[in-house]
């Protein structure tokens, strides 16, 4: 229901910093044996946005995804400042093949024998019309880094 509600529909303005640690509490209550290291940094309170709920399924989808690969071993970095917001989500699984990493975000892949594959085509997407960026390349010493960049000018309130 939540991935279905747009930002007019839910339209609620909250601080960037508190909806950063909110989305990581609620996640981690649905994953409660990963604990994963975080960090956040910038202005508190930060600036008050209204963020759509595709981007923070979005969001949450790599945080998922990190925990499925390495669930000893995930990190979150948040950080801000007045005008972008950039979440690394890192791990350190197996990394994603060359030939996968070129349909990411076009094609629907999977190396999971449960997953469809959706998922980080959803993300993609959901990141892109907000007017941000996904990106992903190898971790230094083994693994994945996500790169979310996500202009605040379309979510502030």
């Amino acid at each position: 229901a939540r991935a279905g509600s747009s930002r007019a529909e839910a339209a609620q303005a909250v601080a960037l910093d508190a909806w950063v640690q909110a989305m990581a509490q609620r996640w981690q209550a649905q994953r409660p044996l990963v604990e994963p290291r975080m960090n956040v940094d910038g202005e508190r309170p930060g600036p008050r946005i209204v963020p759509d709920a595709t981007l923070e399924q979005a969001i949450l989808n790599l945080f998922n995804n990190a925990a499925d690969v390495s669930p000893n071993e995930v990190e979150i970095d948040a950080r801000w400042d007045r005008n972008l917001l950039e979440i690394d989500v890192l791990d350190r699984g197996p990394g994603i093949p060359d030939d996968l990493a070129r349909k990411l975000g076009h094609e629907t892949v999977t190396t999971r024998s449960d997953g469809h594959g959706i998922g980080l085509v959803l993300a993609f997407a959901a990141i892109e019309r907000s007017g941000g960026s996904l990106a992903f390349s190898p971790r230094l010493g083994g693994g994945t880094r996500a790169h979310v960049r996500l202009p605040l000018k379309g979510m502030v309130a």
